[in-house]
């Protein structure tokens, strides 16, 4: 009777941890598009420009 119970809650627990889980969610960030689009992402393109413009000048 003992086995019987200890089984009973071994398969009852191995079956309520699917149901627990959780969908993985995965997320894409397209960094160019929020480099191009965001205002930080201007301001630095500019800072790297100049920067760029100023080893040429050299």
């Amino acid at each position: 009777m003992k086995q019987f119970f200890v089984l009973f809650f071994v398969c009852l627990s191995l079956a309520a941890t699917p149901a627990m889980a959780q969908a993985q969610k995965i997320a894409y960030v397209d960094l160019q598009k929020a480099l191009n689009l965001s205002s930080a992402g201007k301001e630095a393109k500019e800072k790297i420009k100049a920067k760029v413009q100023e080893y040429d000048a050299e």
